[in-house]
């Protein structure tokens, strides 16, 4: 007879609570090796009451014959699918195996089987066949175990001297030995019970000590079972069955909330042996509550194989020996949606930040001779979402990616109603068809270029700028970063050195080699000078791409395990004008600036004299001013156009613009001391409370007003703001109106 050879793996289980049943070991045996990244994985699983941990482990290969792996399938499908629907009333068309004697090469398939031990040596020995042949002798059209209905009337005398007495069951007399670790079903209301030992003290006429009558009297089993069921029970004297309903199985890779979290159920009922009709013998509750995880698990293992596979693909392309690890990939993979542990969020912010600055540099040195305005639109056409889209389907990356919740009722176990696709062996599963899924999925765009933005960031995160670089020219990405520097102005000594040179070369550490780049970085565009006609907005444009990058990166790293609604948080606090304006004003900056607008002169004297004022201002700048002057953008500006000019100056050497740029931004903010843009701040208590805001701006000479309106049950917060343009008087309005809004939660102790 023909064998087949398997690959084996251990699968260990742990958990962090108390429960009655012990987990059972069990074996995973498949066609193929698993992908390295797979071999020795562990996961995390979370249910009710803490965590259960499974660790893969390899243990060697083993040879089957088609009857074994007939048998053995017939016991996963059975199994499985008794878990999974609870009721019998959904096998009228039989378990559906799908197998033939002959097994093909080429199919791609996995079993996995209860073992009686494990042992560094496998053998088929520590396989336990006795379980899985009695879960193969299941009849689930029929509802009754053959290995019970089989039984002669001889057999049985001879069974119940052997193992005990005889007990009547809905499907004849068997030993009372045989009964416990069994399933059974009860025709009387469709359930199916594991039976976990045989109660000798109880029977029919016992009374049912937690359950009493109206009228105060105990009632008995054979008195509930008459008026609930309208059934009458006919052995009285026989022993009644403790048992339990069959686990279920769920999802257990979603992120639950501790406050979801609690005891485990040991829920048990007691039951007539008359009543039950046997669907299984010798499957005990440690097998049945084990597999009640393997869906979830399994399906673990084959989402990392398909990161694994999308992994050997575009790594291969590599010139040099770099692997982007497995666990990263898959987390890139997968979305918000699936609810899981992990999520594509915080690498797709990271990869957001790289792909805008590299994009942004293409740009800045293949169109030397372009302005700000079409910079930033030859900048769209590559990282919009529609091109990122494009360029992912000709990789098929859409195929890889996870965007629904782990759906138990749509898994398909494997061997029943499966096709089995024949594939490159090297390739162990194949994108969709290595997923026990069923169905079709639909994706938006926008999803799809988070994820080609995830991973993006997982190969910047793990492998640094270089492997970044090289997977987005993978996935073909029309971007070269290897321009030389674009040909700067020759300036006269007298014309430079109306810059302050000297300044500049203490405050950022930095000494430029071309001279021209710090005089175009503090220039306006309404100074004109000749010979220097050009202004600092190409260098901006550059400067505000970079310390994107920057910023989000050093948060990114300086916090391990940042949510990614934080690290959203940290960036949006950190990369704005209002943060950068300060630290112009901070560093004298201002200044520094080369202008001729008289209207630019009162703006930028009036912060400044408002920031040197505030007693907020010392050191203390994290993310947003409070100030009723509007913040003039142009020293943000300046800010950005400097780090854009020492980008280029140093040939593009991101340490040196992080090291020069760094300390003029410092302190930077923490999660400790992010505050929340105020606008923002309103809309997520008024959302979160249930409270009704309403904004009503106006414009009269010059001057922008706006009324903010909230609506607290019968009470009415407004808060009207004056401010010389409409961004400035929201933001100031809103901060009052948040203001009484803490008072008024605080003293009701519901802030």
């Amino acid at each position: 007879m023909p064998k087949v050879l398997f690959y084996c793996y251990y699968l260990f289980f742990e958990r962090d609570f108390e429960y009655t049943f012990p987990f059972q070991n069990v074996i995973l045996l498949v066609k193929h090796a698993l992908d390295p990244s797979v071999q020795n994985m562990k996961i995390r699983l979370e249910v009710t009451n803490g965590a259960v941990s499974v660790q893969s482990e390899f243990a060697g290969t083993l040879e089957l014959t088609s009857c074994e792996v007939e048998m053995a399938t017939r016991f996963q499908v059975t199994v499985l699918r008794l878990l999974i629907d609870n009721k019998l009333d959904k096998f009228s068309g039989g378990i559906g195996l799908h197998y033939k004697t002959e097994i093909s090469k080429n199919q791609i398939m996995y079993l996995l089987l209860p073992l009686v031990k494990t042992c560094p040596k496998l053998a088929l020995s520590l396989i336990d066949w006795t379980r899985i042949r009695h879960a193969a002798s299941i009849d689930l059209v029929n509802g009754c175990n053959t290995g019970i209905t089989g039984l002669s009337r001889s057999n049985h005398r001879i069974l119940a001297n052997e193992q005990g007495d005889l007990i009547q069951t809905a499907c004849g007399t068997v030993p009372m030995d045989m009964l416990e670790d069994s399933i059974v079903e009860t025709p009387h209301n469709g359930n199916v019970y594991c039976i976990l030992n045989v109660l000798k003290n109880l029977n029919a006429a016992s009374p049912i000590v937690s359950e009493k009558c109206t009228s105060g009297e105990i009632r008995t089993y054979t008195e509930h079972f008459r008026n609930r069921h309208g059934i009458t029970l006919r052995y009285q004297c026989q022993p009644l069955l403790s048992a339990r309903p069959l686990f279920r199985v769920e999802n257990f890779l979603l992120r639950r909330p501790k406050a979801e979290k609690a005891s485990a159920s040991n829920f048990t009922v007691e039951l007539p042996p008359e009543l039950c009709k046997f669907v299984c013998l010798h499957i005990s509750p440690s097998i049945l509550y084990t597999f009640s995880f393997l869906p979830s698990v399994m399906h673990r293992i084959e989402s990392m194989l398909s990161a694994a596979q999308l992994q050997r693909i575009f790594s291969n392309q590599w010139p040099y020996n770099f692997r982007v690890p497995t666990t990263k990939v898959l987390e890139a993979l997968t979305m918000k949606n699936c609810q899981e542990c992990m999520s594509l969020e915080t690498l797709e912010t990271l990869g957001d930040a790289f792909l805008k600055y590299v994009a942004s540099r293409h740009v800045f040195t293949t169109y030397s001779q372009k302005h700000e305005g079409q910079l930033t639109s030859r900048r769209k056409q590559i990282i919009s979402n529609h091109a990122l889209y494009k360029i992912s389907c000709g990789r098929q990356i859409p195929g890889y990616i996870r965007n629904e919740c782990f759906d138990v009722q749509q898994w398909i176990i494997p061997g029943q109603h499966l096709v089995l696709h024949s594939g490159n062996l090297q390739n162990n599963f194949h994108i969709l068809e290595n997923m026990h899924i069923k169905g079709y999925r639909t994706m938006k765009t926008k999803n799809v270029a988070d994820v080609v933005e995830a991973l993006i960031g997982a190969c910047l995160e793990t492998g640094g700028e270089i492997v970044a670089l090289s997977f987005m020219k993978w996935l073909g990405m029309d971007i070269d970063i290897h321009r030389e520097m674009p040909s700067t102005r020759k300036l006269d000594t007298g014309f430079v050195s109306n810059v302050n040179v000297p300044y500049f070369r203490s405050l950022l550490n930095y000494s430029f080699r071309v001279h021209t780049l710090l005089v175009e970085s503090v220039t306006h565009a309404s100074y004109k000078e000749p010979p220097f006609s050009g202004c600092y907005q190409r260098l901006e444009f550059l400067g505000d791409a970079v310390l994107d990058y920057l910023i989000t990166f050093y948060f990114y790293k300086t916090n391990p395990g940042l949510s990614p609604g934080l690290l959203t948080d940290l960036r949006s606090a950190a990369v704005n004008n209002d943060c950068y304006a300060q630290a112009a004003v901070k560093w004298n900056l201002h200044q520094q600036l080369r202008h001729a607008s008289s209207v630019l002169h009162n703006q930028i004297t009036d912060f400044a004299r408002c920031i040197s004022s505030s007693s907020a201002s010392q050191d203390q700048f994290f993310g947003w001013t409070n100030t009723e002057v509007a913040v003039p953008k142009v020293l943000g500006d300046l800010i950005e156009s400097i780090a854009g000019a020492v980008l280029v100056d140093s040939d593009f050497d991101t340490k040196l613009v992080w090291d020069a740029m760094k300390p003029l931004l410092e302190p930077l903010v923490t999660p400790k001391t992010m505050k929340y843009q105020p606008v923002r701040e309103l809309q997520e208590l008024c959302q979160k409370e249930s409270y009704k805001c309403r904004y009503h701006p106006s414009q009269e000479e010059g001057t922008s007003t706006v009324k903010v309106e909230v609506t607290v049950k019968d009470d009415r917060y407004i808060e009207t703001c004056d401010a010389s343009n409409q961004r400035t008087a929201k933001k100031l309005a809103a901060e009052k109106v948040l203001k009484s809004l803490k008072g008024v939660c605080h003293t009701c102790g519901t802030w």
